[in-house]
This record gives structure tokens, C-alpha cells and sequence, in this order.
């Protein structure tokens, strides 16, 4: 191929694309048009755009170097072989670490359920005290009124016995 046949071809190609563009415009005219034409920094996960982003500068502290660290003396067991998607899948039956992780959980949940059992239960004991005190405020409270009522009743009948009688004194 020479030169001019290839300009041709290059030149139907942009033609033929250009038509292309011309009919895309026309079929989506009723249709918004993205932002990434419109803003070409939009789809640049470098520069992004928008209200409230700015260029950070760069932090020029140094952060500290930690030369002396001193390896633990105890010795960390073994990490346990994890529980896998194949261990949780198959027919056979699970692995021992499946029924280790289950049993750890358990036992987990378990212990949380003492310790407020037993904060719930010392919270049943308070209260109960508490009620007793109360009982015993209401009891005291009622002898109270009971004597309250007696002395009125009787300052009522004494008053009743001298209204009743006032010819009688003289």
C-alpha cells in the first residue's frame, strides 16, 4: 500500500466514525449527559473534584524510630488453622477446629451470661432489701395514721360531748 491509499482509508475511518458520533448525538438528545465529558477531572481518581477538597500538603514531622524494642520472652501457641469455606461445605463431618471455634464461642457467650446473671442477681438482692425497707416504712406509716385517726376521732367525740351538754355546766 502506498501513502495515499492509506490517507484514504484513515480519512473514511474518521468519516465513518465521525457519522457514527453525528447519529449517537441525535438517538440520545433527550438524555442527560454525564459528568465526565463535562468535567474531565471527574473520572480522575487523582484530582477529585467537589466542594470541601483541597490539596493536603505533605507532612514534613519524622516520625520516631523505635530502635529499642525488645522481643517478648513468652512464647504465643500456634494459631489454630482457621475454620475454611471447604470445612463448612462438605459432607464429612467437621473438623476439630471447627468444634474448637464452636466451643470457644460458647463458652465466650456463656461467661458474659454468668457475669450478668450474677450483676442481676446482686441487683434482685438490693432491690429486695430496698423493698423491705419500704414495707417496713408502711407499716410504721400506717400505725401512724391509725393513731392519727384515734385522736382525732376522740377530740371529735369530746367536742360531740360538750356541744351535746351546755346547759348542763350550769
Amino acid at each position: 500500500m502506498c501513502s495515499s491509499d492509506s490517507k484514504l482509508l484513515q480519512d473514511r475511518v474518521t468519516d465513518s466514525l465521525k457519522g457514527k458520533l453525528v447519529d449517537d448525538n441525535k438517538a440520545v438528545k433527550g438524555v442527560r449527559r454525564t459528568l465526565q465529558p463535562l468535567q474531565k477531572t471527574a473520572g480522575d481518581k487523582e484530582n477529585l473534584v467537589g466542594a470541601g477538597r483541597s490539596p493536603m500538603p505533605p507532612n514534613k514531622e519524622k516520625l520516631p524510630v523505635l530502635s529499642d524494642v525488645k522481643p517478648s520472652k513468652k512464647l504465643k501457641p500456634a494459631e489454630p488453622r482457621r475454620v475454611t469455606i471447604e470445612d463448612l461445605t462438605t459432607n464429612a463431618q467437621p473438623s476439630a477446629e471447627y468444634w474448637e471455634a464452636l466451643a470457644e464461642r460458647r463458652r465466650v457467650a456463656l461467661e458474659k451470661a454468668l457475669e450478668e446473671n450474677q450483676r442481676l442477681s446482686e441487683r434482685v438482692a438490693v432491690l429486695e432489701e430496698e423493698n423491705a425497707q419500704a414495707n417496713s416504712l408502711l407499716q410504721e406509716s400506717r400505725q401512724i395514721v391509725e393513731a392519727l385517726t384515734e385522736m382525732l376521732q376522740e377530740k371529735e367525740d369530746f367536742d360531740d360531748e360538750s356541744e351535746v351538754d351546755p346547759n348542763s355546766s350550769f
